[in-house]
């Protein structure tokens, strides 16, 4: 009787606890995928989220410890608050400038891509904008080769190790949309906007040899440069972008090497901006000459959650790279003022303190219902009128740190 009565308990207890850890995944998949507009819990999970990303997925170059950039660079530390910016020194740490209330403070706002029209046009009129309002502000586009195919010509290009017509990013729609890119980057040049490197056809080339790297390089003058030739027997109207023109590079998914320092420099490029670093550290010269200009880090909410300065890392630590937070929504406008105080506190920290520039990267993408475009403007708005402060390009800045360098 007493073994009947254990082999019963120890029934109903394995049946228990079969149903407790059912519960607990219920409980787990409701967690996870309720709506972040009801849900607070939804607000943990990305905070955690972003944690992870940030302690695994965040490494700087230019740290302080370093004598030269490092190309895969170090963690910050958790506990690092880029709020803690003292008051303005004479010199900056690790900067080869001399810092003083005189040193300008440069913003410099890019955009990586180059395929939407729409916001080719909304960008441009932006700065067209702020100029009318004494704010001048010019941008750099990273734009991409494969942008100037179609479907119809794709063959033109061949990424390294990889089949020919391919690109992760795809093509151009149309040669409508060629033609109008063409426009617009004529027109951007016209007033005064930078045009750079995003590579030809987005590979990440973190795993290339210097061969490879230089192929598509030759890869991006030659879609950018012979618009018409690839694309015959269409006719587009004349690029006047020159080759000495594009100084500058961001890899794409910044997958970056030593062999990637070693090409830019054969190829004359002046500097690359695919690294991050800490918010408070001047860019510096590697031994090939390049400068390293990294994208800032950003410390976003109450929690102070580190992301890179750049609206689809945001997006990601948000919203899990999901499109699930529309304008109706009151955690919209939070999330908006939490990526805009992000960059006003950026801002303000070196503002106030090293004066190193302020470095954000963004996209032609309108994730979260155009959440970060909306949040970029508010903060360019408010910043790019400021005493001292000159909101621009990549190579403008290359030029001033070129001319007063100790």
């Amino acid at each position: 009787m007493t073994r009947n009565r254990f082999f019963d308990d120890c029934v109903d207890n394995y049946y228990q606890s079969i149903i407790i850890v059912i519960l607990f995944i219920c409980a787990g998949v409701m967690w996870y995928f309720y709506p972040v507009s009801t849900s607070n819990l939804a607000e943990k999970r990305r905070a955690n989220l972003a944690k992870n990303i940030a302690v695994e997925g965040i490494r700087y170059e230019n740290d302080s410890s370093d004598e030269e950039p490092s190309v895969k660079g170090i963690k910050l530390p958790i506990g690092e608050n880029a709020s803690t910016t003292s008051s303005l020194p004479t010199s900056a740490l690790n900067s080869p400038f001399k810092i003083s209330s005189t040193t300008p403070q440069f913003v410099v706002i890019s955009f990586d891509g180059s395929k939407s029209i729409e916001m080719w046009r909304e960008t441009r009129d932006f700065a067209k904008k702020m100029t009318g309002e004494g704010k001048p502000v010019h941008f750099t586009y990273f734009i991409n080769g494969a942008y100037f195919l179609t479907e119809r010509t794709r063959d033109a290009y061949k990424g390294p190790a990889e089949k020919i017509g391919r690109s992760p990013i795809g093509f151009s729609d149309s040669e409508r949309d060629i033609t109008a890119r063409i426009n617009h980057v004529n027109g951007a040049l016209e007033d005064g906007h930078e045009i750079g490197s995003h590579s030809a056809g987005h590979y990440n080339g973190k795993d290339w040899t210097l061969t490879e790297w230089k192929e598509e390089f030759d890869s991006f003058d030659k879609l950018i440069f012979n618009i018409s030739e690839n694309n015959a027997p269409t006719y587009f109207p004349t690029l006047n972008l020159k080759k000495s023109d594009v100084v500058g590079f961001r890899a794409p998914d910044l997958g970056v090497n030593k062999n990637l320092y070693e090409a830019l420099k054969e190829d004359n490029f002046l500097y690359d901006t695919s690294g991050i670093g800490l918010a408070k550290n001047w860019p510096t010269k590697d031994g090939f000459g390049v400068w390293h200009i990294p994208l800032g880090t950003i410390y976003l909410g109450k929690e102070m959650i580190p992301a890179i300065a750049m609206d689809y890392s945001i997006w990601i630590l948000q919203s899990s790279g999901e499109h699930n937070i529309s304008r109706n929504n009151p955690v919209w406008q939070k999330d908006m003022n939490d990526v805009k105080n992000a960059y006003t506190n950026y801002f303000e920290n070196n503002y106030k303190g090293s004066r190193a520039p302020v470095i954000i990267g963004h996209h032609f993408s309108k994730w979260n219902e155009g959440m970060y475009w909306e949040a970029l403007k508010s903060f360019a708005e408010e910043t790019c009128g400021k005493p001292n402060v000159k909101c621009v390009s990549f190579k403008e800045l290359v030029n001033y740190m070129n001319e007063n360098s100790n």
